[in-house]
């Protein structure tokens, strides 16, 4: 309890390396546990900016996975998914203007599917049109609405866009574990300062030994094993990343340790 208080007093003045300490040991755990839904999302996002789609509304009387099977046999077709239904109000609101009022009141009389169709990015446009007509002929063109093709491959923005977040989907690891560590390393050894210190002033009036050791591994525990306890509650799943990322970061406490205490001194 001693030590506790006197690890809360040093953080307490030195706040501003103890916030980083924090956050760099709870960002690089966190991460290393999450890595996997984070590249995930990473690439759907890049997914997005690069292929180019179009929606459809499909009658309910359609059957939608029949439909997804016969589509997604198609060359130049990349995915078919089903919207949520709280989106067709919009995108028919959004139709109104290209097929006028009268479309829009029979459309909304009608229950109606959102489906989205991603096309593979450079398709040529007669390769687009005629994915599109097929779509009405097998489908009917009493029982479906498409909309426009949103091509974003076509802006040179669109290509950089799309080519910052390919670079980052491929290359955050590194860059996110580096600079965390980096942070981790550096608030660790300016903390060991004042922590040395303190320890040395323990030593010298209570006669106990390996006090800035004891100190040092405290606060890093405090920090690093709750840590892993909640995103192992959140996600109950550990991989090599995540036990990698723990191990480092006690790996190089212990190695830290040992060699700062050697040169214990005020």
């Amino acid at each position: 309890m001693f030590y506790l208080v006197e690890l809360l007093k040093i953080m307490k003045e030195n706040v501003i390396i103890s916030f980083i300490l924090v956050i760099s040991s709870i960002s690089l755990i966190s991460i290393s546990h999450h890595h996997s839904e984070i590249g995930k999302k990473l690439s759907s996002a890049e997914k997005n900016i690069i292929n180019p789609y179009f929606n459809a509304l499909l009658s309910k009387k359609i059957n939608f996975d029949t439909i997804k099977r016969k589509l997604s046999q198609l060359p130049g077709v990349v995915t078919i998914s089903q919207k949520k239904s709280q989106v067709i109000d919009s995108e028919i609101k959004r139709l109104k203007s290209t097929y006028g009022e009268d479309l829009v009141k029979n459309l909304s009389a009608i229950n109606y599917t959102n489906i989205k169709i991603e096309l593979e990015k450079g398709l040529k446009s007669k390769n687009q049109t005629l994915i599109r007509e097929y779509i009405v002929r097998l489908i009917g063109q009493e029982n479906v609405t498409l909309g426009n093709l949103k091509d974003n491959s076509v802006t040179d923005e669109t290509i950089k866009d799309s080519s910052v977040t390919n670079y980052i989907s491929k290359y955050w690891k590194v860059y996110s574990f580096t600079i965390l560590t980096a942070m981790w390393l550096m608030s660790l050894v300016l903390l060991s300062k004042p922590l040395k210190r303190s320890a040395f002033i323990i030593m010298k009036f209570q006669r106990t030994k390996y006090v800035y050791p004891k100190m040092l591994m405290g606060i890093l525990g405090i920090l690093i094993i709750p840590t892993f306890a909640v995103n192992l509650f959140i996600l109950p799943k550990v991989d090599l990343v995540s036990l990698l990322s723990v191990f480092l970061l006690i790996g190089l406490s212990i190695i830290y340790t040992l060699i700062s205490s050697t040169k214990l001194k005020v």
